[in-house]
Order: structure tokens, then C-alpha cells, then sequence
């Protein structure tokens, strides 16, 4: 009786275990770290001049870019 109890928790644990694991974040990035990479980026090519509000989709951090390139992670919140 003991080992089908344990079967069954172990089972349930591995079940809870696939549904919460995908809502999990891809990156251990705090805000901090986003807007460190933010202010930090250094972008290739030309970018347009104009203040660009954004938004780092994995943190919700915020970072006004001095131009229209974006490091990556970030989108415009227009």
C-alpha cells in the first residue's frame, strides 16, 4: 500500500511538474541586468534620432533608448 502511495505522488509531482515548468522564464534576468544591457547597448548600423520608450518582455523593465534600435528582448511601448 505504501509503494502505490508513493507511486501515485511521484507521479502527480512529475504532472504538476510539465504544466509549471513552460511558465517558468527563459532567462534568470532581473530588471537591473535589462536595463544595465540597455544602457549599455551599442547598436550596429544606423538608427533613427528620436526618444524611444520600451519595454524588456522577459523582466517589464523600462528604458527610454536615445534612438530607434533596440537591444534584443526589448520592444516599443507606444
Amino acid at each position: 500500500m505504501k509503494k502505490i502511495a508513493v507511486i501515485v505522488l511521484v507521479i502527480i509531482a512529475l504532472i504538476a511538474g510539465f504544466y509549471l515548468w513552460p511558465n517558468q522564464p527563459k532567462t534568470a534576468q532581473t530588471k537591473e541586468e535589462a536595463i544595465r544591457q540597455a544602457q549599455d547597448y551599442q547598436p550596429d548600423g544606423s538608427c533613427t534620432d528620436a526618444l524611444v520608450p520600451a519595454i524588456h518582455k522577459a523582466t517589464g523593465a523600462e528604458y527610454t533608448f536615445s534612438n530607434g534600435c533596440l537591444a534584443q528582448g526589448w520592444e516599443p511601448r507606444w
